[in-house]
């Protein structure tokens, strides 16, 4: 079985063109509470995967919300500095 954290960070990356929440005026995800959705659906996939609530809130610091908000914000970031560098 794959561990949590690599389960979380394919999730996450696999469902990122699913997310719909608007962009905070500092260009970055602001308010966690857009992404009660997709914590509920991390949430499910988990659980149906085979992870307790307990080990997906433990990877997730206690906020699946805030947790996905951070990932997404990393991965925009990532993704507008490539697209300058090229």
């Amino acid at each position: 079985m794959v561990n949590i954290d690599d389960w979380l960070n394919d999730r996450i990356t696999e469902r990122k063109s699913y997310v719909v929440a608007s962009v905070g005026s500092s260009g970055t995800f602001e308010e966690p509470q857009q992404f009660v959705g997709e914590a509920l659906a991390i949430k499910v996939a988990a659980l149906a995967e085979g992870f307790s609530e307990k080990e997906l809130l433990e990877a997730c610091d206690g906020d699946v919300s805030g947790f996905v908000m951070i990932r997404l914000n990393r991965f925009m970031h990532h993704n507008w500095r490539g697209a300058l560098s090229r």
